[in-house]
């Protein structure tokens, strides 16, 4: 009887640690290669995104110059290792006087750990994008 009680709490304490090892945020450092040259994609971003609670966070140098820190982005489960990100950066410096807003719209396969990345620059036609190999990060990027 004491053999039961004892493997009831251990396998009870690894569930418990497994149940919270995999609710935490996943976090990767990409390192980006760009489809053109005007700066659009960044040469590295940084994913955070919580399956459980369908939440994420990017960070990297245009949000930096924008923000000063990570910002929320869209999240969306595409199933077994991919998920798609979305996010926003408006009042980005440009020529002069000009500010852009730029759109992104990644989308991640954890399994390969390469990210796809396509940028929107609002009043324009031109569409880049990049992709990127990332490793795990223990950057934290959710407040």
């Amino acid at each position: 009887m004491k053999q039961f009680l004892l493997a009831a709490v251990i396998g009870l304490g690894l569930g418990a640690f497994e149940a919270s090892a995999s609710s935490a945020p996943v976090v990767y450092d990409c390192k980006m290669t760009s489809s053109e040259r005007y700066g659009i994609i960044p040469p590295r971003v940084i994913i955070s995104y919580h399956r459980a609670t369908k939440t994420a966070h990017v960070y990297g140098p245009i949000i930096n110059s924008v923000h000063g820190h990570p910002i929320e982005a869209e999240f969306r489960d595409l199933g077994k290792s991919r998920v798609r990100l979305k996010w926003r950066v408006a009042n980005v410096p440009a020529r002069g006087a000009e500010v852009l807003t730029l759109t992104f719209d990644g989308r991640f396969d954890e399994s390969s750990r390469k990210l796809r990345l396509s940028g929107e620059v609002s009043g324009y036609d031109n569409r880049p994008y990049g992709t990127g190999t990332c490793v795990p990060s223990t950057t934290q990027l959710a407040p």
